[in-house]
């Protein structure tokens, strides 16, 4: 993905050891982005009351007295859903699984490595960036019918989630709809980079721990000619998302079915979560052609996790 620059942005560091808190608002600060350290879960929770909004995300470590990173994350997830970025010393598979109910894929290892920590934050917050498309750029039928064919390229795939969001306001909570648009997300960056621009999981994941990964893009939109389908239905109850690409599907049976000993390997990688944690979220999933093809439904009104 195409990373925003970290300048400006204001972020919540959040840890119990003054050093370590210390060392990540250096690391932020010297990189741009504009840090306020709180000392434990709740010293978090305070300071976003007051003003939550201005945060852009929250790096914060699991382990802290009063309220841990998890009570945060799943406090964060059910009010605000900020980007959320776990910075600790991962070694309970369970614990870290429980963190992708809350919408959190996004980790650094300690001891933090610089490069690591900055290269995380912008990928969280570019998760979240979004585009304009226009109302005309859509092919409408009759109903509640609406489709976009959309080039393999991100500033598309951004402008098409922001559709999304057009298509979905209203029927959700400001709050849901920011968690519906970036779980839709994950599967629509399966069809750019994988379905599309044909980057394996584990391509992608040399390539961002080399720093090639966005020229690697670029280079391989410049080829690529192929288009991503996507239709957005809303019906009495529920919204659905179909999204098509041409590729050749993947094994979507796995991450349905994935074990928490490989789960807890890929954490230590830098990517590799997201498909599985948003699986989670939706209500019911159809793939189809191998996995090319995907119905993401989510139902208006009921469970709201």
């Amino acid at each position: 993905m195409a990373h925003k620059d970290i300048a400006g942005q204001k972020l919540l560091v959040v840890d119990d050891e003054p050093a370590v808190r210390r060392y990540l608002a250096e690391i932020l600060t010297r990189n741009g982005a504009v840090p306020v350290e709180a000392v434990d879960g709740q010293d978090a929770l305070d300071q976003l009351a007051k003003d939550w909004a201005s945060y852009n995300a929250i790096v914060s470590d699991v382990r802290m007295p009063n309220i841990d990173g998890l009570q945060l994350a799943e406090a964060n997830y059910e009010q605000h859903f900020i980007p959320f970025i776990v910075c600790t010393v991962i070694s309970d598979a369970a614990m870290a699984l429980r963190f992708l109910k809350f919408g959190v894929h996004d980790y650094i290892v300690k001891p933090v490595d610089e490069a690591a920590l900055v290269t995380t934050v912008r990928t969280a917050l570019d998760r979240r960036g979004g585009g304009r498309l226009y109302a005309e750029d859509e092919t409408p039928y009759a109903g509640n019918l609406g489709q976009i064919t959309i080039s393999a390229r991100l500033a598309e795939v951004h402008r098409v989630r922001n559709w999304i969001g057009l298509k979905a306001s209203g029927l959700l909570s400001p709050l849901e709809e920011k968690k519906f648009i970036a779980f839709v997300s994950e599967f629509l960056m399966n069809a750019y980079e994988h379905g599309s621009l044909l980057i394996s999981e584990e391509e992608k994941g040399r390539l961002i721990d080399d720093g090639t990964y966005q020229d690697t893009l670029a280079e391989r939109e410049k080829k690529c000619k192929a288009k991503i389908d996507v239709a957005v239905s809303t019906l009495p109850g529920e919204i659905a998302v179909n999204i098509t690409d041409p590729g050749f599907g993947f094994n979507y049976e796995h991450y349905l079915h994935m074990k928490e000993e490989e789960m807890m390997d890929r954490l230590l990688r830098p990517n590799g979560r997201g498909i599985h944690m948003a699986l989670q979220y939706f209500d019911k999933i159809s793939f189809g052609k191998g996995g090319s093809s995907v119905i993401l439904i989510k139902k208006l009104g009921g469970k709201q996790r």
